[in-house]
């Protein structure tokens, strides 16, 4: 009876330890999907950018190329007159259609191509040091005239003290006569918060559950943490932070009481057949 009450338990023990091994396994492979979807979700968002800004690229550039008195003053690289007023235009579809939280008409110079407000001009103030090299890495990629030359340089980067994804794509008036003056070259400058609307598209995507962006690691005991990296420099932008859904867990929470129930029903069976015993040795 001893034997049988031993063996019992120690099958209930094996089972417990298998079921254990099993859902920490289960857990991990389950973490490492969520945080490579996460990684995939940002990838598509850079991918998404690139696509974008170059459709709405092609439209400025047709506009240029169709309406030559739009580019106004050459000398100063600027759009002006009534051409500014319809460019704009192509800005606000990139903030209100695409997304954008900002939108830019530049030249090769680093300069606004339409005249701004003092807030736009200062926003931009702000953030050019961080875009120019996308717009100078362009300019060099073209000066080569490279077979594999990017048609634009999107990166993710921190602007405004925020995750972002930025991207840069050149226009220029192909049917221009002046084409290859660079004074004809404008370059179409965007950005994308990651950690608002963006944040919340990822997090209803892949069902992360109270999805958050934090400046460190702080998360909690029961949530996990994604670093996001520049592209550039590798350096840390923040982290996603949500509550991982663990299968495995749900699965030993589940079998945890049935074992316990299990293992006790053993043991007082084993204690009322050894009662027993005892009292029919007695008789």
């Amino acid at each position: 009876m001893l034997l049988i009450a031993i063996s019992g338990l120690a099958i209930l023990g094996l089972v417990f330890l298998a079921t254990i091994w099993a859902g920490a396994e289960s857990d991990a492979a389950a973490l490492d999907r969520q945080r490579q979807l996460v990684n995939d979700r940002l990838n598509d968002q850079v991918k998404r950018v690139s696509q974008e800004i170059q459709l709405i690229g092609a439209g400025y550039a047709s506009f240029l190329a169709a309406d030559p008195a739009a580019h106004g003053e050459k000398t100063l690289g600027r759009i002006r007159g009534d051409g500014a007023s319809s460019a704009r235009t192509f800005g606000k579809i990139a903030r209100t259609v695409f997304g954008y939280n900002a939108a830019f008409l530049v030249t090769p110079s680093g300069e606004l191509a339409l005249r701004a407000d003092t807030e736009t001009a200062r926003r931009f103030k702000w953030v050019r040091p961080l875009l120019q090299p996308l717009i100078r890495d362009l300019e060099i990629s073209h000066a080569q005239r490279s077979l594999d030359a990017e048609p634009s340089r999107v990166e993710l980067m921190r602007l405004e003290g925020r995750p972002s994804v930025a991207g840069a794509v050149s226009i220029s008036a192909a049917s221009r006569a002046d084409v290859h003056d660079e004074r004809a070259q404008l370059y179409l400058v965007v950005f994308r918060f990651l950690d608002g609307a963006t944040l919340d598209m990822i997090s209803r995507e892949q069902g992360l559950a109270g999805a958050r962006y934090a400046r460190t690691s702080d998360q909690e005991h029961n949530e996990v943490a994604f670093q996001i990296a520049a592209t550039g420099t590798g350096e840390p932008l923040g982290f996603i932070i949500w509550e991982p859904d663990l299968p495995g867990s749900r699965v030993i929470g589940r079998l945890v009481p049935v074992l316990s129930i299990a293992g006790l029903v053993i043991a007082a069976l084993f204690f009322a057949l050894v009662g027993r015993l005892r009292k029919s040795l007695r008789n």
